[in-house]
């Protein structure tokens, strides 16, 4: 491998891609962290069931991670 690089003048070091690990903000850390004032909320569907709900509704206090979910 190494004479077929020199033989087509291809630097090794420049072919290389090296993949750096990337750290993204979250949600936490872009606002202040209050006890029951920031919430987050999701809708998750169901599959069809014979009870007859559709979708729970989810909720996060953002400071505690506390949640509760209600049927829909």
């Amino acid at each position: 491998m190494k004479a077929l690089l020199q033989g087509l003048n291809i630097n090794e070091k420049f072919t290389n891609v090296s993949r750096e690990k990337r750290s993204f903000n979250t949600i936490k850390h872009n606002i202040p962290l209050i006890a029951n004032y920031n919430y987050m909320a999701d809708l998750l569907f169901l599959p069809t069931a014979s009870f007859g709900y559709k979708y729970l509704l989810v909720m996060v206090d953002l400071a505690t991670d506390e949640f509760d979910i209600e049927q829909i």
